[in-house]
């Protein structure tokens, strides 16, 4: 047993079967109340050392996921995404990236380039989690 604190993952509806399962013997429970149709949330309020291996494990499946984790005892809370591809984890305040500045107010260069990085692959799993094939198809035919 290790360092236990709050984590949310979301992916898409579409890849449940395999994501869910996975999340789910990893100690997830899917929550139903995603405002959209298309994602699907899990949680574990006591996820190990952040759902670190978690997180590697759904990185093997080549599935675009989002979440967040809360402090604990090692570590600070993170947001991360996963666009089926690369993965990006950034400190976070809540559930939104934070980038530390030192005391002259200047960013710091490796936590903007960390809070950026988050920006740009959050936004493409968000947008491959939601798009559809039926939208895929729609844009190409158009």
């Amino acid at each position: 047993m290790g360092d236990r604190t709050y984590c949310r993952i979301t992916i898409a509806a579409r890849h449940q079967s395999k994501l869910g399962q996975l999340l789910e013997q990893e100690g997830f429970t899917e929550q139903d109340d995603s405002s959209n149709p298309t994602l699907t949330d899990y949680t574990d309020s006591e996820a190990n050392f952040g759902a670190s291996s978690t997180l590697d494990a759904l990185q093997g499946e080549g599935r675009p996921f989002t979440g967040y984790h809360e402090a604990g005892g090692d570590y600070g809370p993170a947001v991360f995404a996963y666009d089926g591809t690369r993965y990006a984890e950034c400190a976070a305040l809540g559930q939104e990236p934070v980038c530390l500045v030192d005391p002259n107010g200047e960013p710091n260069p490796h936590s903007l380039t960390n809070a950026r990085t988050f920006l740009i692959i959050n936004k493409l799993a968000t947008t491959k989690m939601t798009t559809t094939k039926a939208k895929k198809t729609a844009r190409r035919n158009a």
